[in-house]
């Protein structure tokens, strides 16, 4: 499992952070090295069925921030290359 955090855009944004299987992991950040994703970018290239099935059991796996043991940052941003 890995961990993402999810950014709200509404005015008082919480961020909350959620654990996603690597096939999950995977389908969301489908480039490599890709550490962002907007909501509309991942339905635009996920099927529509299969976005929401992801979404919906990641909805349903929030971590507190204290129990998290680190949020993904691709390699190449950890080494600063």
């Amino acid at each position: 499992m890995k961990n993402i955090q999810v950014l709200d855009g509404v005015v008082n944004a919480t961020y909350r952070i959620f654990q996603a299987t690597d096939e999950e992991f995977t389908t969301i950040f489908s480039a490599p090295g890709q550490d962002i994703e907007f909501i509309e970018d991942f339905f635009a290239r996920t099927e529509e069925g299969t976005a929401r099935n992801i979404l919906g059991h990641l909805w349903k796996r929030p971590i507190l921030k204290r129990d998290a043991m680190g949020i993904y940052l691709p390699a190449d941003r950890m080494t600063g290359a």
